[in-house]
């Protein structure tokens, strides 16, 4: 009886929503209460202001803001990295910021939807852009905390302009379209030929192998993260559809996407995409679980035959000679002793910072590591343990609120989409274990999104999802 009672109390803990905190509903104020001031002000002079054609015009623009925001991931996903500019992601935050206030004054509407993230992804946020003032070189925390900064507002601007399965549609659509771009683009590289980087594999134990793919990405992980968190995502685009011969075109649209995962020759990221693909399958139908096991004993054993380089690349897994595990290992109890020293507050925000601190722990030699090759790790080194608990509650509530509402849910469509999003955020922080996947800011403002189209998925209205 007593165990009942705890696992009930447990549960209720876990799916407990914390936008209903009096947190949350003083911060939608703080935020909302401006916009409210300039409505009024904009109430006075509307007739007037109407009469102006690009007045019109941009109220036009902003009764398609979902559009807008479509445009600025799908740039954010298919640009090279040669063209890239991480200060891009500063910007696309601020116009989204401004846009969507510019239509909450124009419409005489809240606009920020606070509660859709809740009380525990501001508490994080704010815990870590705090934790830049904790840094010792204040300009290069300030940096950091600026990405840090861009991505939190990008998922409160999307939260906020996703309001229904409509919406939802056009930005998993814009993923969908993304991905199928970095597909087409990486298997371009690997016609043309992509160079061996020492910098990305260990040559001694991969001697033969072909270059690894990047597409628009900075390295062949990166884009291995994007693809382990998209691809799901895109799957449940194409299963949403009703008729069969968009079910087989989108599929095969979506083929090279699947075929540069492998050119990627990320491990981590196969490895995480299996679980993804494992976490779909138990949650859309415990019965695929066979169809899953099958799949993947079939595609051991056809490997050594079908890619051979992929074989062998699977087989460095096993190998204890790989230099790669052995500096990660060095890396990881480095990090470890570090944390001892700052658990609490960590030593601040910043590559110049962590790369500073774990030269004087170990001789790395001229090029110290960047980063702890761990989000776990470098979230509790970097903000302290108050940052790390915070992040681990806010995944867990809205992993657990998701696998909630899908098990209560009669809305196929919804169910779909709730274990996509989820599988692809598992499947990346499965990565993560092995690699800071924030490190690339692009991959940042991707695994937020991601987990804002989950908060939103959540609040999704199912009538309005049948339509």
């Amino acid at each position: 009886m007593k165990d009942s009672l705890f696992l009930n109390a447990w549960s209720k803990c876990l799916t407990f929503d914390f936008g209903t905190t009096g947190f949350c509903r003083v911060l939608t104020f703080l935020l909302n209460k401006p916009i409210a001031i300039w409505t009024k002000g904009y109430e006075r002079y509307r007739s007037t202001f109407s009469k102006s054609f690009f007045i019109r015009c941009f109220e036009w623009l902003l009764d398609r803001l979902v559009y807008v925001n479509c445009g600025l991931l799908l740039l954010l996903l298919i640009t090279p990295h040669h063209y890239w500019n991480n200060v891009y992601c500063v910007l696309i935050a601020a116009m989204m910021t401004v846009l969507l206030a510019f239509r909450g004054i124009f419409k005489g509407e809240s606009p920020f939807r606070v509660n859709r993230l809740g009380m525990l992804f501001f508490l994080f946020a704010t815990y870590i852009v705090a934790s830049i003032f904790f840094t010792q070189d204040l300009m290069v925390g300030v940096r950091q905390g600026l990405f840090y900064f861009s991505s939190f507002l990008i998922a409160l601007n999307l939260v906020s302009s996703v309001k229904d399965m409509e919406d939802m549609k056009k930005v998993m659509g814009t993923l969908f379209i993304g991905c199928v771009f970095i597909g087409l683009y990486g298997v371009y590289q690997s016609i043309v030929g992509v160079p061996f980087e020492i910098a990305f594999t260990d040559l001694e134990i991969n001697e033969g192998l072909p270059g690894r793919v990047f597409s628009t990405m900075e390295n062949p992980n990166n884009l291995a993260e994007v693809l382990t968190l998209l691809l799901p995502l895109c799957i449940a685009l194409i299963l949403n559809l009703k008729k069969v011969r968009y079910q087989l075109l989108l599929s095969c649209m979506l083929l090279p996407a699947l075929y540069v995962l492998l050119l990627t020759g990320s491990r981590s990221g196969w490895g995480a995409f299996a679980v993804a693909v494992f976490v779909c399958a138990l949650l859309k139908d415990k019965r695929l679980l066979l169809a899953f096991i099958f799949c993947a004993v079939l595609a051991f054993i056809s490997l050594p035959t079908v890619s051979p380089s992929t074989y062998k690349r699977v087989r460095t897994i096993f190998n204890k000679e790989d230099n790669s595990k052995k500096y990660r290992n060095i890396i990881y109890k480095t990090t470890k002793a570090m944390i001892r020293e700052n658990y609490f507050l960590g030593i601040g925000q910043g590559v110049t910072n962590f790369t500073r601190n774990i030269a004087n722990h170990y001789d790395f030699g001229p090029k110290p590591p960047v980063h702890s090759h761990n989000i776990y790790l470098q979230i509790w080194l970097e903000s302290g343990v108050i940052a790390l608990a915070l992040f681990i509650l806010y995944i867990l509530n809205l992993m657990a609120r998701a696998i909630y509402l899908r098990i209560k849910t009669t809305n196929e469509k919804q169910a779909n989409i709730l274990i996509a999003l989820l599988s692809g955020i598992v499947g990346i922080l499965v990565i993560g274990i092995v690699d800071y996947i924030w490190f690339y800011p692009r991959i940042m403002i991707l695994f937020f999104s991601i987990c804002a189209l989950l908060s939103s998925a959540l609040y999704l209205d199912q009538e309005k999802g049948e339509k």
